[in-house]
Parts: C-alpha cells; sequence; structure tokens
C-alpha cells in the first residue's frame, strides 16, 4: 500500500488526497454496536491491553462529508487526518453506551498477546493509545464533524 500511494503521489496526472480516518464508529456497526449487544447480553467486554488506552474516533456520517468535501474542493495534494473525538478513553467509551442500554458493564481486560492469538496481528492496534487531530482538514475543507462521542461522554 504505501509503495503503491508513493507511486500515485509521484503522478503528474493525479492530485492525490489521503484521508487518515480515525477508529470509525456508528450506532449500529463496529465497536459500539458490538459493546451494545454484550452488555444487553451481560458478556464482558473483553479490552486489549488497557481501558485507559485512547482512540481517535470519527462517527461514519462525519468520515462520509470529509470524502465528500475532499472529493469536491480543490486543494492541492495533501494528507488530512479524519477525526472528531481526539483521544477517548475505551473505558469511558464502554460506560456511555452502558448509559445508552442501560445496564451495567463488565470489563475483562486481556492481553495483546491473547488478543493477537484469537484475532490475527491486527488486535494489537487496539491497545494503542492515540490522540490525533483534524485541524487541518477542518481549516483547509471546512469540515464540521457533528457526531461526537466525547462529547456526550463528558470528555468534551
Amino acid at each position: 500500500m504505501v509503495n503503491h500511494r508513493a507511486r500515485l503521489a509521484r503522478s503528474e496526472n493525479i492530485n492525490l488526497t489521503t484521508i487518515h480516518p480515525g477508529i470509525v464508529w456508528s450506532e449500529t456497526s463496529g465497536f459500539y454496536a458490538q459493546y451494545r449487544s454484550q452488555i444487553e447480553a451481560r458478556s464482558p467486554i473483553r479490552v486489549t491491553g488497557s481501558s485507559e488506552t485512547l482512540w481517535p474516533l470519527v462517527h461514519v456520517d462525519d468520515l462520509a462529508l470529509l470524502y465528500s468535501l475532499a472529493v469536491t474542493q480543490p486543494t492541492a495534494a495533501t494528507d488530512y487526518f479524519g477525526v472528531t473525538d481526539v483521544g477517548c478513553i475505551v473505558k469511558t467509551l464502554i460506560r456511555h453506551v452502558a448509559r445508552k442500554v442501560g445496564k451495567p458493564a463488565r470489563i475483562e481486560p486481556i492481553s495483546v498477546t491473547q488478543a493477537v492469538v484469537e484475532k490475527g496481528e491486527w488486535a494489537a492496534g487496539q491497545a494503542r493509545s492515540q490522540k490525533v487531530v483534524s485541524s487541518k482538514a477542518k481549516g483547509d475543507l471546512g469540515w464540521i464533524p457533528t457526531r461526537v462521542i466525547g462529547d456526550v461522554a463528558g470528555l468534551g
């Protein structure tokens, strides 16, 4: 992927803009729906590494808007981060979903090694804390995301 992107960036006929999204969520898919199902079933939510890990998030609708803006506005070839929640604490995300469901959540930490054995190498990324800002996308493209878990969860 990296080599292919580099070749595209060198092309004289392509104005390459790349969107780097945070962890994409919606109420009906991804971690949010998974957490909701587990809480409703009173099953523990298995968290890779620590429940204090920070995840940068973006709602699927806000990400779609960002892609639309990037395609329709003339900009110089560049990269944009697509993140609405700079870094939400996983434990806070789980508590937010539990409040929406109206039931308590149980968190069960598992080691990164165990997660990789069960899910594959990609699972190691779930234990990586990250903070990402999207000020460039907001400034250059006028992106105004509206779906922020942090506001709801009291993270600002």
